[in-house]
């Protein structure tokens, strides 16, 4: 039989156990404490919850929160998975072009107006320079040494059909943006846009690179413009047709010679109320004839809504003020105009004294 003093626990051991069973026994009388608690509430402030309970519910969320964040703590990583639903790729490849709709109309007009723009800034600016240009040069070439002018002509010429070229081309996109848009317009199916309007493209620009030089420049208003500003400066009478000025190539059928050209003019530089020079010439809109500006609207009168007989020779036209517009590539053409028959003036001059010197 063991001693009594070896069946002793050591000090420590049994105020340890001693602790322990204090705080197990502490818990336990709480929550008796507490149901006794809720037990005793009257029925009728059932709904009630004293601050005390309000505590005790309190503390056993927290402990329910307690176990539930253990629970979660066991998973391999220590957090709570979440499952993410995830869609299927997209196949890109295998993915079909989508048909333009009407609601595509505006977007693609808009494009085109984009193409037209860039034509338009090309006939206000870049056709205007190029006339000036020549006709500059052409005057140079009337001088005792024109050699290298007229050479400096043949290369601007051809600067201007390269130019046309290019117009050619931005014309080509354009159109192909407009073919599209009408297709849509009337109902078609089209889910190859990319492939019909480069087709598209590249045969309008074939087409006119197979067209010969007649038939690419002989009859555009641009070029024939320039050509007689040129004519004017180096000749005293009428341009002749701008097609019979550019060499025959294979392709130009006799049959193009059945077409009614119309061939050059002199420029008239003289007002027909007047008789005299231009000065500030104003244009009719009506029928293109042109007038010094104090002149014609002197003989409009100040009523800008009464409309009067051309004063033109031959003309029939009416037209009124508002029919006017300023005309300042005439008047470039006017003192262009006066400065050769000066250069003409100062050259008769210069032949009359040698010949009279010759004669003495």
């Amino acid at each position: 039989m063991p001693s009594r003093r070896n069946q002793r626990q050591p000090s420590d051991a049994i105020e340890e156990g001693s602790q322990s069973q204090h705080t197990r026994e502490d818990d336990v009388d709480e929550e008796e404490d507490l149901d006794a608690m809720e037990e005793d509430a009257p029925r009728r402030s059932s709904k009630k919850v004293t601050a005390k309970g309000k505590i005790a519910k309190s503390t056993r969320r927290k402990r329910e929160s307690s176990r539930r964040d253990d629970a979660d703590s066991d998973n391999e990583d220590g957090v709570s998975q979440e499952v993410v639903s995830v869609s299927a790729p997209i196949d890109i490849e295998n993915f079909e072009n989508q048909p333009l709709l009407k609601t595509d109309l505006a977007r693609i007009g808009g494009m085109s107006n984009d193409w037209d723009n860039v034509i338009g800034k090309m006939k206000e600016t870049v056709f205007p320079i190029m006339n000036d240009v020549s006709a500059g040069v052409a005057e140079a070439s009337l001088g005792s040494d024109g050699e290298p002018a007229l050479k400096e002509l043949a290369k601007l010429d051809i600067v201007m059909r390269e130019l046309l070229d290019t117009r050619a081309e931005l014309n080509a996109h354009k159109d192909a943006l407009d073919a599209i848009q009408h297709a849509v317009a009337v109902g078609d199916n089209i889910t190859d846009i990319v492939e019909r309007y480069n087709e598209d493209v590249t045969a309008r620009v074939e087409k006119w690179r197979g067209m010969t030089s007649r038939q690419k420049y002989g009859k555009d208003a641009e070029y024939i413009k320039m050509k007689q500003l040129v004519f004017e400066v180096l000749h005293d009478e009428a341009m002749p047709p701008v097609i019979e000025m550019i060499p025959k190539e294979d392709g130009d059928d006799d049959d193009d010679d059945d077409d009614v050209v119309v061939g050059g003019s002199t420029q008239q530089v003289n007002c027909p109320l007047t008789l005299t020079i231009l000065v500030n010439p104003m244009t009719s809109t009506v029928c293109g004839h042109s007038f010094s500006a104090t002149s014609i609207k002197e003989y409009l009168g100040g009523n800008r809504s009464a409309k009067k007989k051309c004063p033109a020779t031959g003309c029939n036209k009416m037209f009124g003020t508002s029919d006017l517009q300023e005309d300042k590539a005439l008047e470039k053409k006017v003192k262009a105009w006066e400065r050769r028959e000066r250069r003409k003036a100062a050259e008769a001059g210069s032949d009359d004294d040698a010949a009279s010197e010759v004669i003495e």
